[in-house]
């Protein structure tokens, strides 16, 4: 047993240090290119989102539904609420002169606490 866990941290260790490793690289890149970079970042964000709503769909909800009956529910209330939560910031907090790039980084700084929680 000793020597699954063992292979189970370094293969975890692994892929941390490679996702550490791209996301330096990409860092630097877009710093290196930064004019590029602020003249496509509406569609690296698009990209980026439409990479987590692709994986949610094929890998995450069909292995959600099959474990619980109520994940139907938890998945539309989950999206009812961000969908609120990003209309109240945009509302309230991103109308105002000097404020339009917030939601950019107010909703995954709200988003991602209670994801990371749950593992």
């Amino acid at each position: 047993m000793s020597g699954l866990v063992d292979t189970h941290f370094w293969t975890s260790f692994l892929a941390s240090l490679l996702a550490a490793r791209v996301t330096t690289v990409g860092l630097l890149v877009m710093r290196r290119f930064e004019e590029l970079a602020r003249a496509n970042t509406t569609y690296f964000s698009c990209f980026a989102a439409g990479v987590l709503i692709s994986v949610s769909f094929l890998h995450i909800i069909p292995e959600a539904f099959e474990m619980a009956k109520a994940a139907p529910v938890w998945l539309l209330s989950g999206y009812v609420a961000m969908h609120l939560l990003n209309r109240i910031l945009i509302a309230f907090v991103c109308d105002k002169p000097g404020t339009a790039d917030f939601p950019m980084g107010l909703l995954p700084l709200l988003g991602l606490p209670p994801y990371s929680k749950s593992f």
